[in-house]
């Protein structure tokens, strides 16, 4: 199992070498481990996770960390060649003092770290769905704020369909360039 060694003047955490590979799971175990300490508990709080909540059916959610004003690092390698190291099992983020957002790995000499930031379901905003929108189809979207709920639910829709996107006629496939992308065939306007 990887191991961590914690500064706390720098606020990084770094995998020992020669590890090259950390999950969510066993980072998680070790800032906890770090925190509980006695001589570390009168610092702020390292690192917040949630996760593995149960669809129903046995399927669980994937872990989500978020390192509270820390980053991490994998050791320093001589080099010259590039060592690749990697975060599993996950999702990680960080934020710094403030709490803002911040890049979660802090660089470290020849190594080449990759992890995971994805969601699944995700809250988005007003000018990120016209965003998109206008990305996709050329940015015939106008939002009348009294209407706003139902035009982002069918935006979505359409943008996020499995299905064909037709013109808005319902008879051709959407070409980009004109009228009304509609999800399927059978809604016409």
């Amino acid at each position: 199992m990887a191991t961590i060694s914690f500064n706390p003047t720098t606020k990084i955490a770094t995998v020992d070498a020669p590890d090259t590979s950390i999950t969510i799971q066993s980072m998680y175990n070790q800032f906890v481990r770090y925190e509980s300490r006695a001589h570390e508990m009168v610092h702020a709080q390292t690192i917040e996770a949630g996760g593995k909540f149960d669809y129903g059916t046995g399927d669980l959610t994937v872990i989500s960390v978020r390192l509270l004003d820390w980053k991490l690092a994998f050791a320093a390698r001589p080099g010259p060649t590039l060592v690749g190291c990697q975060v599993t099992g996950g999702n990680l983020s960080s934020v710094d003092s403030v709490g803002a957002g911040q890049w979660p790995i802090e660089e470290t000499a020849f190594t080449s770290v990759s992890f995971a930031q994805a969601t699944t379901g995700a809250l988005i905003q007003v000018d990120e769905v016209v965003d998109i929108w206008t990305r996709l189809f050329g940015g015939r979207l106008y939002v009348d704020p009294a209407t706003a709920k139902e035009v982002i639910r069918d935006a979505l829709d359409t943008i996020y369909s499995e299905a064909l996107v037709y013109s808005d006629d319902g008879s051709t496939p959407y070409d980009g360039t004109s009228g009304v992308a509609r999800r399927d065939e059978h809604i016409k306007p």
